[in-house]
């Protein structure tokens, strides 16, 4: 599990999570492709606290599919019964091309996948529950979803790292999933393709400005000594008030805010034994609002 799941051992024994590369031809835009399989018939929903990235998702699950911008608070999503979601997560500035206006849009809200993909989205949604069925009982019915009302309504409610973690990759092989290794590789191969086909369907030219946003946030994570939005300015050689429309622009949030969650992953000195354990700075996690979806 990554550190967007907060608790994981508890985690992993609720539910598994794969986590695959994207084709050399979708790799400028897309981070990663994450899929989470649960089963949980005869035991009690699962709560699950999500700590939130600053990259947009596109996520199939049972209940439809949904672009989900950047949830700027911690929030926990509800598992039952048996279900699998699949979804995709772009890197961090580089959903903007795609969207072809302000990310900001996005923030804190999902809106229907068929918003930008048209009736092929709900198509592809089809096909990749009918490959998911494939993996050995890892099937979805009506009421297995990750959330009721994934994909719903444009104001439902911004879960951005919806279905598990964005960044909860890696390959889990622990907990909650009935589907043989094998059978489930294939099934996400053929789940894969078909999200691959759908994106390529409408794949814009690269954005030399969103692949540097990218490498920018990339920087922000990797630097601990990074603080403040002037210290960033003087690093890119960009103004703080360019810095900060070119964040709401691509990504959807201020580079502070994403100063403020990488330091959730840092831990201080003096860690509580959670926070040894997890790498994650429980003082300013506990400080963030929670959303329930």
């Amino acid at each position: 599990m990554g550190r967007g799941v907060l608790r994981p051992e508890e985690a992993a024994t609720r539910f598994r999570l794969a986590r695959h590369s994207p084709s050399e031809a979708l790799a400028p835009f897309v981070d990663y492709y994450w899929i989470p399989r649960w089963d949980l018939r005869g035991k009690p929903p699962y709560a699950q606290t999500i700590l939130p990235h600053p990259n947009v998702h596109l996520v199939f699950e049972a209940s439809g599919a949904g672009i989900f911008g950047v949830n700027r608070r911690l929030f926990t999503r509800s598992l039952s019964g048996l279900g699998l979601a699949f979804g995709v997560r772009f890197l961090a500035g580089c959903f903007r091309p795609f969207w072809q206006a302000p990310i900001s849009q996005l923030t804190d809200r999902v809106v229907p996948a068929a918003r930008l993909f048209g009736p092929q989205a709900e198509k592809t949604r089809q096909a990749i529950m009918r490959a998911s069925a494939g993996s050995a009982d890892a099937g979805v019915s009506a009421d297995a979803g990750v959330s009721a009302d994934a994909g719903g309504s444009a104001d439902a409610g911004g879960s951005a790292d919806a279905g598990g973690s964005a960044d909860a990759g890696g390959s889990a092989d622990a907990g909650g999933s009935a589907d043989a290794g094998g059978s489930a590789d294939a099934a996400d191969a053929r789940m894969i393709g078909y999200a691959e086909a759908l994106l390529c369907s409408v794949r814009p030219e690269r954005d030399r400005m969103a692949e540097q946003v990218a490498a920018l946030v990339s920087y922000i994570t990797a630097d601990p000594g990074l603080r403040r939005v002037n210290q960033l300015a003087a690093a890119s050689g960009m103004t703080a008030r360019s810095l900060q429309r070119l964040f709401a622009d691509y990504v959807g949030v201020s580079p502070k805010w994403v100063m403020r969650r990488a330091g959730c992953t840092r831990p201080r000195s003096g860690p509580t034994a959670a926070s040894r354990s997890t790498g994650l700075c429980w003082p300013r996690i506990s400080a963030m609002p929670t959303r329930r979806t």
